[in-house]
């Protein structure tokens, strides 16, 4: 016989506030890694805008922003994930270096913004 889900990870752990908290502690613990990567593609994007975009640092970038786009959609932050796919796109080509730097504005907003809001416990029902 085969274990249910919640069977294996435990009494409660289907409960919405169970699965906020989970996706809470996953957010919690990709910010650091998600930090650095945002550190990279900026960087990647700066150097498009002088000129400089080398073919290991565009790659390096692009995968990046695949991570990024996974774990943001993962974690329900459509519009991230949206923009972090079309700046994917993007970066694999030859896009205009002021495309790039708007779309990766875009990605920064949309995530602080996203993530600013999805963690807030809901108001208790009256």
């Amino acid at each position: 016989m085969t274990p249910t889900d919640s069977q294996i990870r435990g009494p409660g752990a289907d409960t919405p506030a169970a699965e906020a908290t989970t996706l809470l502690d996953v957010w919690r613990q990709s910010r650091p890694t998600v930090q650095g990567d945002l550190g990279l593609i900026e960087s990647a994007v700066i150097a498009a805008g002088a000129g400089r975009l080398e073919p290991e640092l565009r790659a390096d970038a692009r995968r990046c922003i695949h991570k990024l786009g996974g774990l943001v959609a993962m974690l329900g932050f459509l519009g991230a994930s949206a923009t972090a796919c079309e700046l994917e796109r993007e970066i694999a080509g030859e896009a205009e270096p002021s495309l790039l730097s708007s779309l990766f504005a875009s990605l920064r907003l949309r995530l602080a913004e996203e993530t600013a809001h999805a963690f807030v416990p809901a108001e208790p029902a009256r």
